[in-house]
């Protein structure tokens, strides 16, 4: 599985087992995944109040290096 992240101009290469979102560092461009349960109900909360039904989502932000 390939995973070109929006914004961003890395890809992620590696076979999903699970269902997952994707946390990209700003600062390092690190990605971390994040189990798809732990975003679900952000999700349904987001196709509720659109009429865009999303299907993937990326949290940016810092990972824990670059917050020190």
């Amino acid at each position: 599985m390939v995973h070109q992240l929006a914004g961003t101009a890395q890809a992620s290469y590696g076979l999903a087992v699970e269902p997952h979102h994707h946390a990209v560092c700003t600062g390092c461009g690190a990605i971390e995944q994040i189990p798809a349960p732990a975003v679900a109900e952000a999700l349904q909360a987001a196709a509720g109040a659109m009429s865009f039904r999303p299907e993937s989502l990326v949290l940016s932000g810092l990972c824990p290096s670059c917050q020190a």
